[in-house]
């Protein structure tokens, strides 16, 4: 009910002003087609200085528009210092091409591409920080993002992904390409009784567990120390590794399902669980190349 009411109370625009703010539609031609997202300029923004980019990824089945209800990035982004971008993008037939996950086996939608092709239009219209560029999203926004991470490492920061996966394992459709520009920074969030992307992976799927999948970066990172709590509470168990762009963690939500902890809309799960796009938008704003 609530998503309902707040989808139906936005309005949208499209972009025609590097000035202007607030929520607007854009899109761009890529793979000899048109794609589309949605873009949030925060009403702060005045064009002197550059801000950062927040890639904000739908789930399989969903849209940019339910993203933003989901995760509401552009409240954070209105109430930081100096203000950050969000974009929500709409993938075809509303998945992406996140690895192991979602598309049909003919789908070639190439949406690495896509994200690149988005990220020179805003660097067109905009001024945009290019040191400060991240990538999160829910389930297949998750996969997304972590694909990202590997296989655009030259223009994102960080990557984060809550109940998705590292969609790479031998056996599975679409192994990653990784090979990092540099140590990529990853934040984790996973809970434990997931039953679409489960905690522990999927051999079958060829989905990496929650656990494996940080361990997968902080690997590539060449991060040597081992896994420390490094936070307790509101329903959630963090463990990282590596400190600044060397960065692994994983927040372990003990018996949460297939969840945005703290979230809005139809699965929203409590006002003392963990405030998961607060936790991801400071972690990511820590990080910058």
């Amino acid at each position: 009910m609530f998503v309902g009411t707040l989808l139906s109370a936005m309005t949208l625009s499209s972009v025609s002003a590097v000035m202007e703010t607030g929520l607007q539609s854009f899109d761009v031609s890529v793979d000899g087609g048109t794609r589309d997202a949605l873009l949030y300029v925060p009403e702060q923004y005045t064009g002197e200085e550059a801000l950062p980019v927040i890639f904000n990824w739908h789930g399989a089945g969903s849209t940019g528009l339910q993203q933003l209800a989901l995760s509401y990035f552009n409240r954070l982004a209105d109430n930081d210092a100096t203000g950050f971008f969000v974009v929500y993008p709409n993938g075809i037939g509303n998945t992406h091409n996140g690895g192991n996950c979602c598309k049909s086996g003919n789908d070639v939608t190439d949406d690495v591409a896509f994200t690149s092709t988005m990220l020179d239009y805003l660097e067109s219209n905009l001024n945009v920080n290019a040191n400060k560029v991240y990538s999160t999203g829910m389930s297949n926004g998750g996969f997304m993002s972590m694909r990202l991470g590997c296989e655009l490492s030259e223009r994102i920061t960080a990557i984060s992904s809550v109940t998705g996966a590292v969609g790479d394992l031998p056996g599975g459709r679409e192994p990653y390409k990784c090979e990092l520009t540099h140590p990529m920074p990853v934040f984790n969030i996973h809970g434990t009784s997931d039953g679409t992307v489960p905690y522990e992976g999927s051999a079958q799927a060829g989905w990496r567990s929650a656990k494996d999948g940080v361990e997968y970066f902080r690997e590539l990172n060449e991060v040597t120390d081992s896994f420390q709590l490094s936070y307790a509470n509101r329903n959630a168990t963090c463990e990282s590794a590596g400190e600044g762009l060397r960065n692994v963690t994983l927040c372990t939500m003990d018996g949460f399902g297939h969840v945005w902890p703290g979230g809005f809309g139809p699965i929203f799960t409590g006002p003392d669980d963990l405030e998961t796009s607060e936790e991801i938008v400071e972690f990511f704003l820590s990080k910058s190349l």
